[in-house]
């Protein structure tokens, strides 16, 4: 290429001729082109990087100008609605007489909800209770050793579970449990140590009861009871006959049981006009 360039220079310069043959002149001139295409490839790289920057600042500048005005509208917007907000505040505390005037009414507020909540809880509650009971027949207090026997608060029992059509075996210890009282099943818990009273049936816990309150006596001190019973003063004698009957429920005296009622109301009715009208009628 180098010698092409000499020739077409020799032939516009005839003075190039006498060095066409001067391998000095040509190694000048070869890296003389070589530095010049160096200084060219330079210049070239150096400005297509100035396009590429002058390109870039104007994509950059471009972005910013249409992201500015999202920006600016965004914080428009957020002063406006915060000046809103501090506005209506503002307004409501002057108009409710103050923060702490504000705060004691929302606390009223929600006192009384709760309460609303609690009565109508309250009321609920009583309703339920109140049909429960309103379903329920009779009434049985809890078990009193001292004023009624324990046999008869068993039969006062049975007949309270036929009112109210209590038949299942459980809920009728659940039952007993809840009402007997505090002082019997206290009892009933020693009495049965170590089991508990919610492990054995209805059944078994009037059975231990039963045993513990009206031991079966024996015949012959019952029969010396019920013939030593004598009608006291001031007795009715209803009262005394049904002392008598008390009396010879385990006397075992069988079918002669209203003979010896009869011979114990004459023999103990402690009044003589009594007792000889008995002695007539009994001729």
């Amino acid at each position: 290429m180098v010698l092409e360039i000499l020739q077409v220079a020799t032939f516009l310069d005839p003075r190039f001729k006498c060095h066409f043959s001067d391998d000095t002149v040509v190694a000048d001139i070869k890296e003389t082109l070589q530095e010049a295409l160096l200084a060219t490839k330079v210049g070239f790289m150096q400005c297509f990087l100035s396009f590429v920057v002058v390109l870039f600042v104007i994509v950059v500048t471009a972005r910013g100008a249409a992201e500015i005005p999202a920006t600016v509208r965004e914080a428009v917007e957020t002063s406006a609605t915060d000046r809103g907000a501090a506005e209506i505040f503002g307004d409501s505390l002057r108009s409710g007489g103050g923060l702490q005037r504000h705060v004691v009414q929302q606390r009223r507020t929600a006192a009384a909800d709760r309460g609303a909540a609690e009565t109508s809880a309250t009321v609920q509650a009583a309703r339920e209770v109140s049909a429960e009971m309103a379903a329920t027949l009779g009434r049985i207090e809890e078990f009193d050793g001292d004023q009624e026997e324990w046999s008869q608060y068993e039969e006062r029992l049975g007949y309270f579970f036929e009112a109210n059509g209590i038949v299942e075996e459980d809920k009728k210890r659940s039952v007993f449990l809840s009402i007997v009282g505090a002082n019997t099943y206290k009892l009933l818990r020693n009495l049965l140590t170590p089991a508990k009273p919610g492990d054995k049936s209805y059944k078994e816990l009037v059975e231990v009861l039963a045993k513990h309150y009206s031991p079966t006596p024996a015949e012959s001190v019952q029969r010396y009871k019920f013939h030593s019973r004598v009608r006291k003063p001031g007795e009715s004698v209803a009262t005394f006959v049904s002392e008598l009957r008390s009396l010879a429920e385990f006397c075992n005296f069988g079918g002669a049981l209203e003979d010896m009622l009869r011979d114990r109301i004459v023999c103990g009715i402690n009044d003589t006009a009594i007792q000889r009208r008995l002695l007539a009628e009994a001729k």
